[in-house]
This record gives C-alpha cells, structure tokens and sequence, in this order.
C-alpha cells in the first residue's frame, strides 16, 4: 500500500458528512493501521493564538499572530503545530523531507520566542 501522508484530501459538495463539508485535510499518517489528517482550511474565530499563549504564559512576539485552525471533530482541547523546517526537531513526526506535526509545549515556546519555525499552522483538535 502506498502512504498518502504529506497528501491533501478535498471534500467534494456530495460529503454526507457535514463535518467534513467543504474541508482540505492534510493527510499527516496514512498506513495499514489507518489515517489521522488534519484540516488546514477552518480557522477557529473563536479563539486566537494570543489567547493559546496568554494560557500557557508564554511570551507574545512581535508582529502579527496567525489564525487558530479546527483540526478536526475530535479533542478539541489537543494543539498539534504543523510546520516546514530545514532542521528535524526529535519531539515530532515527520510527514515527508521538510513537514513535521508536533504537539510538543516546547516548540509553541519556541515560536513565542521566535525562535520556532517561521511557517506553521497551529491547530486544535
């Protein structure tokens, strides 16, 4: 079987599913176990990433912050950071050569830092 990971799934009109209506998940493990995605396209108006680091008393950089997403339906309460980076970090999976998934606290102090990596999405659920 070949892995999709690193792959996008689009919703078509016709998903039954409404939770998954008109969603663009990005397909973070794919193998004879299964699949876990995330989607990349909703983010959250209800929470920011100011109000995730003001939580975690952490540090608020400079600049303007990026959205929050919905990853998904399930654990709303579970932060995942996806990101692009030269250098692997040991504390995440990677996805494919440059993609990484973490959920590890140090590397969201490391962005209020900024000291994480420049291109991410942060993403709950």
């Amino acid at each position: 079987m070949e892995s999709l990971a690193g792959h996008f799934l689009i919703s078509t009109p016709q998903m039954p599913d409404p939770r998954f209506q008109e969603q663009v998940i990005y397909l973070c493990a794919h193998n004879e176990e299964g699949a876990m995605g995330l989607v990349i396209n909703n983010p959250n108006p209800e929470i920011t990433l100011l109000d995730i680091l003001h939580g975690s008393n952490l540090t608020i950089p400079n600049g303007p912050l990026p959205a929050v997403y919905i990853g998904g339906p399930v654990d709303m309460d579970a932060g995942f950071i996806l990101y692009a980076d030269e250098i692997p970090d040991r504390y995440a999976m990677e996805i494919k050569p440059g993609v990484y998934l973490s959920r590890d606290s140090r590397l969201l102090e490391d962005i209020s830092l900024g000291q994480g990596p420049s291109r991410f999405l942060f993403l709950l659920g």
